[in-house]
């Protein structure tokens, strides 16, 4: 088989179908894999986007989760997410907040992640209780209704509100990740976000943070970078610790 991946997910996928007992290679695209349980892949991997074999579709698209009927301006796919949350080391034991959520996407495959619910099987609810904030802010109220929805199917609970990134304060308790999807191309002309990194900079000492965007990482630096695509656009996935 080969299963396919968004560019650039290669190492989180192999890394995730190893743990589910595939053997095989990373590739360009994808991983190459003797192993033929098509079944094993449709339930329980997050990362991967088809499942192919001598060229024919096995599965379909495995990004159509069903619980996103609506999406936002810049939708990202459900396999990128967890792809992103993959690379940034979430699983699902630490706090995260999401501070421009859109419509939920990555936010929503986080508490997929931290409930235990299997890609393939979001219908079968909940197998664990969240252990840690699972938090969502943006200024478009619109959004966020979007995503109140889109969690409500998804069968998790989010805590959402309407907040100014550059203005929101970490809650008390542990440090966690901050991951985000990042205007950018036209969307970022219309506001810099330099007050945003700022802030995180100021006041979420101590979390790490997964930012997907296009321009440079300004005040923050990153530890880790890994180019991605995003709809076909070419982002970069820059991962690191505020200080």
């Amino acid at each position: 088989m080969f299963v396919t991946c968004t560019p650039g997910l290669e190492p989180a996928l192999e890394a995730e179908l190893r743990e589910l007992g595939f053997s095989g290679k990373s590739t360009a695209g994808g991983f190459e894999t003797p192993g033929s349980d098509v079944a094993r892949v449709k339930l329980h991997s997050r990362i991967a986007s088809e499942v192919k074999q001598n060229g024919r579709d096995l599965t379909g698209p495995l990004y159509r989760r069903g619980y996103r009927e609506e999406v936002g301006r810049a939708p990202m796919r459900e396999t990128l997410a967890a792809g992103i949350l993959r690379l940034a080391g979430y699983r699902g034991e630490e706090p995260l907040w999401d501070p421009m959520c859109g419509a939920g996407t990555l936010l929503i495959e986080a508490a997929l992640i931290a409930h235990a619910i299997p890609p393939g099987d979001v219908a079968g609810g909940p197998r664990r209780a969240a252990p840690h904030l699972l938090k969502g802010t943006d200024l478009n109220a619109g959004a966020l209704g979007v995503t109140r929805r889109n969690a409500r199917r998804a069968g998790v609970k989010l805590q959402l509100e309407r907040a100014d990134a550059a203005k929101i304060r970490p809650p008390p308790g542990a440090p966690g990740l901050l991951a985000a999807n990042f205007p950018y191309g036209k969307r970022v002309e219309k506001g810099d976000l330099t007050p945003v990194l700022e802030n995180f900079a100021t006041h979420f000492k101590g979390w790490r943070f997964a930012f997907l965007m296009q321009g440079r990482l300004t005040v923050l630096k990153a530890s880790d970078e890994h180019a991605v695509s995003n709809g076909g656009l070419r982002c970069r996935l820059c991962v690191g610790v505020c200080t």
